[in-house]
């Protein structure tokens, strides 16, 4: 019986992390090396790989993806697929070292308005997305620490 593998559970995953002497993170996955360079960049200018970077790109990554694979096997083809996300940082001065800003910087909110096209009615779409949602791996363990506004938005 699959329910008697601890594996049908729980699977384990390790990856090693190594900080270069130029003081570049690196995460090697599998068959892939990922670089960090910063935590955090305020600098809109520029290109760092920074750690919230990865974080936002995993976070919509994630909920894209479900809802394209898992829609595929429901019957609903999403062959347009765009999204936006907004969030909300609080205590930033914390992290740029501002003397007397000690608070814990977090994020409180991420706000996303998916816009997708499928050849199905607009109600079926919003909904099969929104039950989706519980399929969705980083939302899932994200979403009872971090406010999500999440909007599904057809498109003709």
């Amino acid at each position: 019986n699959m329910n008697r593998l601890e594996e049908s559970h729980v699977y384990n995953i390790s990856y090693r992390n190594i900080m270069d002497k130029n003081g570049k993170i690196k995460v090697f996955t599998e068959k892939d090396v990922i670089e960090v360079e910063s935590e955090m960049d305020f600098d809109m200018e520029a290109s760092y790989k920074s750690s919230i970077n990865y974080f936002i790109a995993s976070i919509v990554g994630s909920i894209m993806k479900s809802m394209a694979e898992n829609g595929k096997k429901e019957n609903i083809n999403i062959t347009e697929f765009e999204s936006v996300i907004k969030i909300k940082l609080e205590n930033p001065l914390t992290l740029l070292g501002v003397k007397g800003y000690t608070d814990e910087p977090r994020i409180s909110t991420c706000d996303i308005k998916l816009y997708m096209y499928a050849d199905v009615e607009d109600e079926i779409l919003t909904e099969f997305c929104e039950n989706n949602l519980s399929k969705c791996l980083i939302y899932n363990t994200l979403k009872d620490s971090v406010k999500f506004n999440i909007k599904f938005i057809p498109i003709m």
